[in-house]
């Protein structure tokens, strides 16, 4: 994500603009790398996010809330003793640097008026939140940075503070025609132009320096062989950051996966990402981070979950494999039977001690001669008894392999589509309620935080897309989803859908009995196939009928059903037609 300096610079301003003249009320630290300072300014009260995190370091105002701990770190202790009712005078990002200060009007211990800094560097891993008392010295910060971490610069407390060696770079304002064709001229004509952009000028990130060689206008060959073209496209976009005309926007794929912002417009991927304008930067940063934070979430709890699912699956794989090799191996147990049969019909002939019998096999089609091995300690009757205790054995086992072999084959059924809505899952309560459910099952060993027993379990809603006919279909996000919408949310006459031969999401269209258009029930087979295992196949099929076809047997897990009277559709899906179906709600 490009939080270049260009970024910082615009949300600096921004924040200016908002806070200046504000105080402070409040300071919480939700997480040891992210502050939230609640200001009251110009008669309204915002909460700025303030965040040092690795991954996602960044500044901007949110509206989310977040869970405090009961014991406050000791940098959030630190920070409401010289922060809480100050005055904020200023918020600004000298210098051009990924580095925004923020100038704070307080009272100390005697009551005397202070000005302290608070300085939030954004440099990717090594972000840090210091503030500075009034003689410049570090009261403490979020990272203490010593010689073992870097022997350039040390940040520790008590010490003077140094901003970062700037780099030897142009600043944006700097970018005159002249200065940068005399750069051009002495560059290798070869040399990439987002690359040239990127090393000789300050602040910008890859995405910014791709989207200048967009509106130079190259093609395939992005070498900066064409001199005055790309000039001039450097020299307006410089001229546009200096003059701090900018444009936020976020760029989402069509699943609606956060990918990049910027202050400017960016209009390098054309429709293949969706573009979102915002009025403020923070409010785009708000969002961004928050969908992006979600999915980071998200991905962890269901990734534990999954991979307890996938375990699961495996042993009841390799159980049901077990199963089938005992049925193979009890298959010919009718042989020991027929062989006890054909000793008792010629038991007449028979004395303890003989070792065969030779006999014909009036059971064989045609009859033939075969040879029976006998035991010589046991009479002609004791092994008889024996062939049938191993036609009883064997058949026995058979039996109960064949039972345990299709409880087996229903638990992978099942699995899978537990597997399937968790490698879909867009929602946490979704997690939760798969969890839920795995843990009712005796799958999962059930949570501490248990329900009280009376209370039942909430039902998230399934979800909602509109055909291009107007007609409203859902789709269930898990297996008690799927139950719900089936047997009690739909009526009778709506018509239902499910992928033929593969775990997927149950899918209704509320017609009520009334004629579906083809074009809609097309649409909602590409949803049965896109919310199934099948997805990215072509030619997957979905069979529907209307629900009142479709029944739920006796003790049967959550999401299975069987149905009957119904057709099968071949279809393909489309991610913009899905996209566009929950576009139209």
């Amino acid at each position: 994500m490009p939080f270049d300096a260009v970024t910082v610079g615009c949300i600096a301003d921004e924040l200016n603009h908002f806070f200046s003249e504000g105080r402070i009320d409040k300071i919480y630290m939700p997480s040891r790398s992210d502050v939230i300072l609640c200001i009251r300014a110009h008669g309204e009260n915002k909460r700025l996010l303030i965040s040092c995190n690795p991954s996602f370091p960044r500044v901007h105002i949110t509206k989310s809330s977040r869970e405090n701990p009961i014991t406050p770190p000791g940098f959030c202790m630190l920070l409401r003793k010289y922060l809480t009712n100050g005055k904020i005078l200023n918020i600004s990002s000298p210098g051009g640097d990924r580095i925004i200060v923020f100038l704070i009007e307080s009272r100390n211990e005697l009551g005397d008026t202070v000005e302290k800094k608070l300085i939030v560097e954004l440099f990717g891993k090594n972000s840090n939140i210091i503030l500075l008392h009034e003689n410049g010295l570090i009261a403490d910060c979020v990272r203490h940075i010593d010689n073992s971490l870097s022997r350039e610069r040390i940040v520790l407390p008590g010490l003077p503070y140094f901003p970062p060696t700037p780099q030897e770079k142009l600043s944006p304002s700097q970018a005159s025609p002249d200065t940068v064709k005399g750069l051009l001229s002495k560059c290798d004509p070869t040399k990439q132009a987002d690359s040239f952009i990127l090393e000789n000028f300050a602040g910008l990130s890859p995405l910014v320096c791709r989207e200048i060689v967009y509106l130079w206008g190259a093609d395939s060959d992005l070498s900066i062989s064409s001199k005055s073209g790309l000039a001039d496209a450097i020299c307006f976009y410089m001229d546009k950051l200096a003059k701090k005309k900018f444009s936020p926007v976020t760029l989402w794929d069509k699943s609606g996966k956060p990918i990049d912002f910027s202050c400017i417009e960016i209009r390098q991927y054309g429709s293949t990402l969706n573009t979102k304008k915002a009025e403020y930067l923070s409010e785009a940063l708000d969002e961004f981070y928050n969908e992006k934070e979600r999915k980071n979430i998200l991905r962890e709890k269901g990734g534990a979950l999954l991979k307890t699912v996938e375990t699961l699956l495996a042993r009841c794989w390799k159980k049901a494999s077990l199963q089938e090799e005992s049925i193979l191996s009890s298959k010919g147990c009718e042989k020991y039977k027929v062989k006890g049969d054909l000793i008792i019909s010629n038991i007449y002939k028979l004395n303890k001690g003989d070792r065969t019998l030779i006999t014909e096999n009036f059971y064989a089609d045609p009859p033939e001669e075969i040879t029976i091995s006998l035991d010589v300690n046991l009479t002609p009757s004791e092994n008889a008894q024996k062939y049938y205790r191993r036609y009883n054995k064997l058949k026995n086992t058979a039996e109960k392999a064949a039972l345990q072999y299709e409880h087996s084959l229903e638990d992978i059924r099942y699995l899978e589509s537990v597997q399937n809505a968790l490698n879909q899952c867009e929602d946490l309560s979704v997690i939760g309620e798969i969890r839920e459910e795995l843990e009712s099952l005796g799958y999962v060993k059930a949570s501490h935080s248990k329900l009280k027993r009376n209370q039942k379990p909430t039902l998230s809603k399934p979800a909602e897309f509109i055909s291009s006919d107007g007609f409203t279909i859902y789709v269930g996000k898990n297996n008690r989803q799927n139950d719900y919408l089936t047997l009690k949310m739909s009526s009778s006459k709506d018509i239902w859908f499910h992928t033929k031969g593969f775990p997927g999401s149950h899918t209704v269209i509320a017609c009520g009995g009334r004629e579906v258009p083809d074009t809609t029930l097309n649409e909602a087979a590409c949803l049965a196939a896109y919310y199934s295992k099948a997805r990215g196949s072509a030619q997957i099929p979905v069979d529907y009928c209307p629900i009142k076809n479709v029944k739920k047997p006796s003790g049967a897990k959550p999401g299975m059903v069987i149905y009957d009277n119904y057709n099968t559709a071949y279809v393909t899906p489309d991610e913009e037609q899905i996209s566009k179906m929950r576009n139209n709600i």
